[in-house]
Parts: structure tokens; sequence; C-alpha cells
């Protein structure tokens, strides 16, 4: 499970996604869930240029043991001067390459020296759906325990 879950959230950051348009980001954060399950790591960018902050937001039923939607955004906030729409450019083009990976929405947006950068994934998908329909509240609460990176609520 914890690879899945690891590796879902290495392709959803790599690769992006394509597909149907998404709401704001804020509104994806804000809607109301079912059951939400969400957890949030921050580190530095790779290139020093600042940081980003992960977020990924579980939604599963009622009991907790199927899993509805799955969100990921990610929060980059840079420190030094770069071309914002440039930046914007390179992840929305990453998106389209996620198609094949499963993915159904993908958004990215800019305000200020922040470049935000959201995808669903998609669970029916071939690549998600064994991992999705064995997924649940708890087995997924239980993988976050046990690693240091990310803070769950």
């Amino acid at each position: 499970m914890k690879k899945g879950l690891l590796l879902m959230g290495v392709a959803l950051l790599l690769t992006g996604c394509g597909g149907k348009e998404l709401t704001k980001d804020e509104d994806i954060i804000k809607k109301d869930y079912t059951n939400k399950f969400e957890c949030t790591r921050t580190e530095k960018m790779y290139n020093g240029n600042g940081e980003v902050t992960i977020t990924k937001i579980y939604d599963f039923n009622k009991e907790g043991d199927k899993l509805l939607e799955y969100y990921e955004i990610a929060t980059y906030t840079y420190t030094k001067d770069v071309d914002m729409n440039e930046e914007k450019s390179k992840y929305l083009e990453g998106c389209e390459s996620g198609k094949e990976y499963g993915y159904i929405n993908c958004k990215a947006s800019v305000k200020d020296n922040v470049l935000t950068v959201s995808k669903e994934a998609d669970l029916n998908h071939e690549n998600n759906k064994e991992e999705a329909s064995t997924m649940t509240k708890e087995s997924i609460a239980k993988d976050y325990e046990e690693g240091e990176t990310y803070t769950c609520k």
C-alpha cells in the first residue's frame, strides 16, 4: 500500500495530468467532502528558489472503506525572480503527459510569486483502479503515520 501511495504521488508530481476543467484551487480545498483525510508537507525546492507545499486530499465514503476522490495540490512559492508565465507553461505541458497515467484534471494558476498546480486522479483508470479499490481511510492513515514527511488531519 505504501509503495502504491508513493508511486501515485510521485507520478502526480512529475507528470501532471490532463482532461476536464477543474474549479478554482480554493474550491477543491473548501468543498464539502464525505469523509476527508488531508496530508501536507513543505520542503525546499530542488533549485533553492523557494519552497513547495504538497497537499493530498482523499475523500472516502462515510464508513471510510471506499476511496471516492483523490486530489493533489502543489503550491510553489518562489523567492527569486522567475518568469511565472514560463513556469506555469512548463507545468501545463506536463499535464498533457499525465493522461496516460490516469489523471482527469490538471490546472495551474499564478498569483504574484506563487504557482499552484491542482491534480485529480481518475480512480477508474487502469493505473489507479487496483490501488484505489483497496485503499481505506484507516490504511492510508496508517501509511502516513509510519512516515515522517507529512502532517495529516
